[in-house]
């Protein structure tokens, strides 16, 4: 039984060749290691596209809130209502960010 398409297996998220790692398009060596940080490299993995600043702050606040649970499999879910809660709270008071 075949799953998948025949022929070899192709993906847009990244390439590898003996002197060169493309991800999304871009040089990991040249254009994203030591200019891009975590959160905004993890974006790009995941969407194809660079954050704008509020969505980098936004999933940094999401990253920050699995850390605080520690890094075991069954804490790799959505962030629950009280990290969202407590982000909120955290932008209100430094006015950083406001519901449109």
């Amino acid at each position: 039984m075949l799953i998948g398409k025949r022929g070899a297996a192709a993906t847009a998220i990244s390439t590898a060749t003996a002197d060169r790692i493309v991800v999304r398009g871009r040089d990991l060596a040249a254009d994203l290691m030591g200019s891009t940080s975590f959160t905004d490299f993890y974006f790009l993995l995941a969407t194809g596209r660079a954050p704008t600043a509020e969505q980098s702050f936004f999933l940094d606040l999401a990253l920050v809130s699995l850390a605080e649970h520690g890094l075991t499999r069954t804490r790799f879910r959505a962030p629950s209502r009280r990290a969202f809660w407590a982000a909120a709270r955290w932008c209100s008071a430094r006015r950083t960010w406001r519901a449109r």
